[in-house]
């Protein structure tokens, strides 16, 4: 009883998630999410990304929390670029860059510090060293590993505005593996060729995915929504609620809505 009582309260929160009815899935959530035995981590996300959306001081930082605990480089690289500061992010990323050669680093070492650099919009610090870095990721990458690793070279190829050489790879990526974080880069990517049509469809496609991936745990979640926030903001979608715009307590949005089948998502090697 207790197990389908979950099942259907998770499948409801995401039901409401996908509509965007944010104040709909606080008020279901919130029941589980206050009682002394707690809540499922699934829930947990759902409730706290969901009050992100209507502006609830503190979520936040909540939700990047665990990222945080884990007290890894790339993780703090992510929970900044999700609240967005910028300039703290710049610091860390370039501690990150000043500790790896990109003529001697292992291949999960090399990509990790050039996909902690690639986060935010804009130019990465020390450009050509993540391009280096990357390129090392790829060219040393074990098999499992490859479309991952070059995902992380298509988007360090886009930040550097080499957009045909970030299509052209993101691509290549797709044929290995359909890894939805190449959508929003060639969706951005096409846009600034002129090509909407083809913009239009990679947007299109990783909001879906975004909104059918609402209410995963927190870690697997943050990579979604830094990416949907800047595609949001290049592409801004034709119809979009009201309360599809997240801020942060500093002004700055947090990515609108969410969409993949579960466990289409990576998390990144250490």
């Amino acid at each position: 009883e207790e197990l389908q009582y979950r099942r259907a309260l998770i499948k409801k929160v995401r039901d409401l998630g996908r509509k965007h009815d944010w104040k709909g899935v606080v008020e279901a959530t919130v029941p589980e999410c206050s009682s002394p035995d707690g809540c499922s981590p699934l829930v947990r996300s759902a409730y706290m990304e969901a009050s992100i959306h209507l502006g609830t001081p503190g979520m936040t930082e909540r939700f990047v929390a665990p990222l945080r605990a884990d007290a890894t480089p790339v993780g703090e690289a992510e929970a900044l670029a999700f609240l967005n500061k910028r300039a703290e992010y710049v610091r860390h990323v370039e501690g990150i860059l000043a500790s790896v050669d990109p003529q001697k680093a292992e291949a999960n070492e090399a990509n990790n510090a050039a996909w902690a650099a690639v986060l935010m919009p804009g130019m990465p610090p020390q450009p050509e060293k993540v391009l280096a870095l990357a390129r090392r990721g790829v060219d040393k990458a074990a098999s499992p590993e490859r479309a991952t690793f070059m995902n992380t070279l298509g988007i360090a190829l886009y930040r550097l505005k080499r957009d045909a050489d970030a299509i052209s790879t993101l691509t290549a990526t797709q044929k290995l593996h359909s890894e939805p974080l190449n959508w929003p880069c060639l969706a951005m990517a096409y846009k600034r060729q002129g090509k909407t049509a083809e913009a239009e469809k990679w947007a299109s496609r990783y909001r879906t995915f975004t909104d059918d991936t609402f209410g995963l745990p927190e870690r697997n979640r943050i990579e979604s929504l830094i990416f949907l926030r800047e595609l949001n903001e290049a592409l801004p979608p034709k119809k979009q609620p009201a309360s599809a715009r997240v801020k942060a307590e500093s002004d700055n949005p947090i990515c609108p809505a969410l969409h993949v089948p579960d466990g289409s998502l990576r998390l990144r090697a250490e």
